[in-house]
């Protein structure tokens, strides 16, 4: 991994060919360059969700490049698409130290322009962060998203069923069907 790359990967960002742009986000993410964020930032919303394997790549590249902490900030981003690219990475990378990032999403709607099932699918990557990851305050959140009628029922469902199995979560992660550690709340 040549990290003296990293600048011209950086410049590749900028071509105007969409595969040349992807290849060097993926690689910037492999070689884990903090540098390259704002670039892969600043591309990942100017391609605004146009070309979904641009974006795919943008994501891989920010997954790599960036810690917990500057993931998580992403997930309070003004715009929809590069919030919910955040929630999806952090969620599935996953991030354990930025999960409490997301678990403090829950009160916060996600934006009616993304589509449903990709919406649906975010609000059950919140909801399964803060029963597999979260403390009581996060059991806290659960409760209040899943009196919030503004949420949608199934997903305010799941969260109940969260709170329900809440002192042994999974082994399994419902969201992406791996084998993962969860907290173990034996009291």
């Amino acid at each position: 991994r040549d990290h003296a790359a990293a600048s011209a990967l950086v410049t590749m960002l900028s071509d105007k060919n969409a595969r040349v742009q992807s290849f060097a986000a993926i690689a910037l993410g492999r070689i884990k360059s903090p540098a390259a964020l704002p670039e892969l930032l600043r591309l990942l919303e100017e391609n605004d969700n146009k070309d979904v394997y641009l974006r795919h790549a943008l994501v891989m590249g920010l997954a790599g490049c960036g810690d917990a902490k500057s993931l998580a900030a992403l997930s309070h981003n003004h715009l929809a698409r590069v919030r919910a690219d955040s929630i999806r990475a952090v969620y599935d990378l996953p991030l354990v130290e930025a999960m409490p990032s997301l678990i403090a999403q829950l009160s916060k709607p996600i934006d009616d322009t993304i589509a449903e099932p990709i919406r649906r699918l975010l609000y059950l990557r919140l909801v399964y962060a803060a029963h597999r990851y979260g403390d009581e305050s996060a059991a806290k959140s659960l409760v209040e998203f899943a009196a919030d009628q503004s949420a949608p029922v199934d997903v305010r469902a799941v969260a109940l069923k969260a709170i329900e199995n809440w002192e042994k979560p999974s082994w399994i992660d419902p969201v992406l069907g791996y084998q993962r550690k969860a907290l173990r709340r034996d009291h």
